[in-house]
């Protein structure tokens, strides 16, 4: 006997077309199911699944070695667990599958098929005979139907279950290893600016006259970036400076005479940083100079006095004035 057909076309449109849309209650061995995919479904898939929700109860039904392939269709002869309720839903479910495990797995639209009641109960199976024809000798008519047949094999393994709940906060670890040294940070900013000062607290008479001699500067500023050596200033910090002295001379002996003063870097004059005055008896005349130079670390500066005509006269007789000299120095940049 031709069985009646459920055609199912699952469109591309996502919706399902269903024909007929209703059969009867217990037509589980006269009913199957046609069903026709859509494109993204034919191909590219190891297995597909039936899925079934019978009125709702959210529990497919298996239906182990009754669906299969026909000529690209997926057909399925209705049992009678399906076709005793007044529907059921359906979703077919194409699975790809590595070492096991589902690795992809894509749903087409859910569809429904209804189902009539028909008249149910005892009943009496009759045998179609052609009209003229009677039976033959010792045979019956045909029994009832026979018990259910044994549970079919296991389907195949379900879907994964939803992601449970988080878990407590477990406890804290163990203390890590200590980590490398940072690369490091970047400079502060520019160093403290250098400043300090030499000056004299006594009298002090030029030992040889027309020669050059390092004036005596004992005593010694507030300094920072700067040294002290014997009656000098050295540098520690390079950069450009500021540089000042100031003297006050007079002459003993002498109505007057030429002096010189000169700043001296590393034992050497420096080029137009000198001033010239002409010194009096018993007159504190005042000699001050000021320029900026640029200076290295180590450079070591001196004051040095000079007269100039009195070769003719005793040296001794010549004198600076007490706490009159002067040599500071301040960086600038």
């Amino acid at each position: 006997m031709q069985m009646r057909a459920i055609k199912v076309a699952l469109l591309d449109d996502e919706q399902a077309q269903v024909t007929p849309e209703k059969v009867y209650m217990g037509e589980h061995r006269a009913v199957r199911l046609e069903i026709s995919l859509p494109a993204r479904l034919q191909t590219g898939f190891d297995y597909y699944n039936l899925c079934f929700d019978v009125m709702g109860a959210g529990r497919p039904d298996v239906l182990s070695g009754l669906a299969r392939m026909e000529n690209g269709e997926i057909v399925c002869e209705l049992p009678e667990s399906l076709t005793r309720c007044s529907y059921f839903r359906a979703q077919v479910e194409g699975c790809c599958e590595e070492n096991g495990l589902c690795t992809r797995l894509e749903k087409s639209v859910p569809f429904k098929i209804r189902f009539e009641n028909s008249i149910v109960g005892a009943c009496e199976a009759v045998t179609a005979q052609a009209p003229g024809t009677e039976p033959e000798d010792g045979q019956g008519p045909q029994g009832p139907q026979g018990p259910q047949g044994p549970a079919g094999p296991q389907g195949p393994q379900g879907l994964k279950g939803e992601r449970g709940d988080k878990g407590d906060k477990g406890d804290k670890g163990e203390k890590g290893e200590k980590g490398e040294k940072g690369d490091p940070g970047a400079g502060g900013g520019p160093p403290a600016p250098a400043y300090g000062g030499r000056f004299s607290t006594t009298n002090w008479a030029v030992p040889n006259a027309q020669e050059y001699n390092t004036m005596p500067l004992s005593g010694q500023r507030p300094a920072n970036g700067v040294g002290y050596g014997t009656d000098s200033i050295i540098i520690q910090q390079p950069g450009v400076y500021q540089i000042n002295y100031t003297a006050t001379v007079r002459t003993a002996g002498i109505a007057s005479l030429t002096v010189w003063i000169y700043l001296y870097v590393n034992g050497q004059a420096v080029p137009d940083f000198s001033r010239r005055q002409t010194a009096r008896e018993a007159v504190y005349d005042h000699i001050a100079m000021s320029a900026l130079l640029s200076l290295a670390q180590g450079d070591e500066l001196t004051l040095v006095f000079r007269t100039l005509n009195s070769a003719q006269l005793p040296s001794n007789q010549y004198a600076i004035a007490n706490n009159q000299v002067d040599l500071t120095v301040l960086q600038v940049g």
